[in-house]
């Protein structure tokens, strides 16, 4: 159990998060969304899985990806 000035801490923290991430999402020209209910925000075991399926997620986008460079691009 964490103290409670941990717990808000960290909840102003998440909000905050939150709050950023709805931005950027609404300024991305390319989203990559992921699915990490079970990991923290504030942990690093997860990270070599996090890369696993970011760099997986990422490939299989490739082609919206190229399309979107192309369209910020032209050559």
């Amino acid at each position: 159990m964490c103290k409670l000035f941990t717990c808000k801490g960290e909840q102003g923290l998440y909000i905050s998060h939150k709050q950023l991430t709805k931005y950027a999402i609404q300024e991305a020209d390319i989203l990559i969304q992921m699915n990490f209910e079970d990991v923290g925000m504030f942990t690093d075991k997860h990270n070599r899985t996090i890369y696993k399926h970011g760099r997986e997620k990422t490939r299989a986008m490739l082609p919206e990806i190229e399309a979107a460079i192309r369209k910020l691009r032209p050559e």
